[in-house]
């Protein structure tokens, strides 16, 4: 076993989003040094500790078997044993979930109790529970797959949020909704290409009938003679809606927070456009064109 496999495990690659997500939501308020290097970390376990898991359980309940887009991941190849799996993530789930207790108990304590600090509190065992109950299958078998996935991620900024700040304001609501329209989107659309061919997808969408399967806007039926990668319909709906929220929240940041979070927007605005680079230019790869044109000569 290689470090490198690890990581593999670990989806590090992504890893920056989730602590981009947390450590500017924090970063944000009234921060304290010492408390913003321990949540930069703590981002990073978090981050390998939920999407190990996912990675762990996707492959025992055979949908990563399945997958040719996973055929090279270290826990298909058994490179890493299902054994020695379970027994290091679960021990990182359990140490993340201690130790995020801790530190949001020793912030809420440090910060005199107040409203702001039982919220986080709760949206720290909402994340918690929203992480599990997807990784454990409900990404895979319900229709509200994208719901669960979306609250996660909004619960986990919320969390982090509030341990610097007594409410959310304007910015936090904005900040919010950002996050749960990209959240939402991302998994119906890419959770649409991967369920191309299931009996049973998990995409919204697909369960309720309201399309067959979409490919960058088209709604097919039979075999496809040529598939146009261009057409971009679908997502252009989204694309504005997301632009729009991040300029509101681009506004909202420089005329309301002030001088003494420059770092933040700093940090803010190199997110936004890597977050727009992996979440939608990274989505068309190879492996996905082969699975649509694959399916299409067995409709």
């Amino acid at each position: 076993m290689k470090i490198k496999e690890w990581l593999q495990v670990f989806r590090a690659q992504t890893a920056p989003l989730t602590v981009f997500t947390m450590f500017t939501a924090y970063m944000a308020g009234n921060w304290d040094i010492i408390f913003a290097i321990i949540i930069f970390f703590l981002a990073i376990a978090i981050h390998f500790a939920s999407y190990g898991q996912n990675s762990l359980l996707d492959t025992v309940m055979g949908y990563d078997i399945d997958d040719p887009a996973k055929s090279h991941h270290p826990l298909v190849t058994g490179s890493i044993g299902h054994y020695i799996g379970h027994h290091v993530i679960n021990a990182m789930v359990i140490m993340v979930v201690i130790i995020s207790g801790i530190i949001t108990l020793i912030i809420t304590m440090t910060n005199g109790y107040q409203w702001s600090s039982y919220w986080s509190i709760f949206f720290l065992l909402l994340s918690i529970i929203l992480g599990i109950s997807y990784n454990t299958g409900m990404s895979k078998v319900s229709p509200l797959a994208s719901t669960i996935f979306a609250f996660y991620i909004v619960s986990t900024v919320s969390w982090t949020w509030l341990l610097s700040h007594s409410t959310f304001g304007i910015i936090g609501l904005t900040l919010l909704a950002y996050y749960f329209i990209l959240s939402y989107f991302l998994i119906n659309w890419a959770g649409d290409i991967k369920d191309i061919g299931r009996p049973t997808p998990s995409n919204l969408l697909l369960r309720f009938k309201f399309v067959k399967h979409r490919v960058f806007g088209n709604n097919y039926e039979g075999e496809i003679p040529e598939i146009n990668y261009d057409n971009l319909e679908y997502q252009n709906h989204f694309y504005l809606i997301y632009w729009l929220l991040k300029s509101i929240m681009l506004l909202l940041l420089f005329a309301l927070v002030g001088i003494q979070v420059d770092l933040v927007i700093v940090i803010y605005l190199v997110g936004l456009f890597f977050i727009s680079y992996v979440l939608f230019e990274k989505t068309i790869t190879t492996t996905d064109r082969d699975k649509i044109v694959k399916y299409s000569l067995h409709l």
